[in-house]
């Protein structure tokens, strides 16, 4: 359901700035901004933020051995 209304918002060109500890969340964002310790480590789409940023990727992978 939070997918979908944040699709639909999508469509009508309305920003969102979503704070997730679910990373699947943010599959389907534009951008992600990876913060760690206080310092962006990383800005991106979900495929070039787990190709390029170690912290993004162990943090997905372990998210998703938990589903």
């Amino acid at each position: 359901m939070l997918i979908d209304t944040i699709q639909q918002l999508n469509q009508d060109d309305i920003g969102v700035f979503m704070i997730a500890h679910r990373l699947s969340t943010l599959k389907v964002s534009d951008q992600i901004i990876v913060l760690e310790d206080g310092d962006i480590t990383g800005i991106g789409n979900h495929d070039d933020l787990y190709a390029s940023n170690e912290h993004y990727r162990n943090s997905h992978d372990r998210h998703k051995q938990k589903e």
